[in-house]
């Protein structure tokens, strides 16, 4: 999963390979900026990165210090693109059998 922050527009950007096994996984993390730290989605979509079909959420805050804990948040629980071992126990309370995760795959795929 790639990660951009934007702290003009206070957004951050998660990209996600549709073909990646942990993509429910992954889409749970980011779910959890919503509850957490304020987040909204603003948009969620696909696209090719000219290899592969890539799932695209962005997550807009309120004010800068939402954004800069929830970039906070993601720096210290994701490593190299993957969420650390040490929050995997946390998904199952965001997103417990991952049916948020699978909505938001299902409304970037219907965005095309």
């Amino acid at each position: 999963m790639k990660v951009r922050y934007n702290s003009q527009r206070y957004c951050i950007d998660f990209s996600v390979p549709i073909s990646d096994p942990e993509i429910l996984d992954k889409l749970a993390f980011t779910l959890s900026l919503e509850g957490m730290r304020e987040g909204e989605i603003s948009s969620a979509d696909t696209f090719n990165d000219g290899k592969q079909e890539v799932i695209s959420v962005e997550f807009e805050f309120p004010g800068f210090k939402a954004f800069d804990g929830a970039k906070y948040h993601c720096q210290q629980n994701l490593k190299d693109g993957n969420i650390a071992p040490h929050y995997r126990g946390a998904l199952n309370h965001i997103d417990p059998q991952r049916i948020g995760a699978a909505k938001l795959r299902d409304r970037a795929l219907s965005a095309k």
